[in-house]
C-alpha cells in the first residue's frame, strides 16, 4: 500500500509478487479492513473504513503474466466493488519497450469483509 497524497485514493503496490490474485486480496484485506485510516500525519478513529478508491497498475509484459487483469477479474467475479481499467499505454518515461495499464477500484466494504471471512484461512 502506498499513500498517493490525497485522502481519496491509495495505491496497491506489488501485485506481481503474489502467486495468485486471491493471495493478493487476502493481504489487502489483512492490511486494510481493520486499520485506522491515515492522511498525511493524521490518524482517524474509524477503523475498517476504506478509501474511496484504490489504484493498481501492471506491466503488460508476457514474462510477468496478466496479474493486473487477474486481480480485476477477481474483484468483478466476487462482487467486491466496481473496477474500471484505463487504456494500456507505453511507459515512455521509464520502459519505452513495455506497456502498462492502470485500474481504479471502488471497494464494496461489506462484500470484502464477507469474502475475507470466507477466505482468510
Amino acid at each position: 500500500m502506498k499513500d498517493t497524497g490525497t485522502c481519496g485514493v491509495e495505491e496497491i503496490c506489488g501485485l506481481s509478487g503474489y502467486s495468485t490474485p486471491g493471495a493478493a486480496m487476502k493481504e489487502f484485506c489483512r492490511l486494510n479492513l481493520r486499520k485506522k485510516p491515515k492522511y498525511h500525519n493524521f490518524e482517524f478513529d474509524n477503523p475498517g473504513q476504506l478509501y474511496c478508491f484504490y489504484l493498481f497498475t501492471a506491466s503488460l509484459d508476457a514474462y510477468q503474466g496478466p496479474y493486473g487483469d487477474k486481480f480485476a477479474k477477481l474483484i468483478n467475479e466476487e462482487g467486491l466493488g466496481k473496477v474500471v481499467a484505463a487504456v494500456p499505454t507505453v511507459n515512455k518515461a521509464f520502459h519505452p519497450e513495455h506497456k502498462n495499464q492502470a485500474w481504479l477500484w471502488s471497494p464494496d466494504a461489506p462484500a470484502l469483509e464477507a469474502w475475507f471471512d470466507k477466505h482468510k484461512k
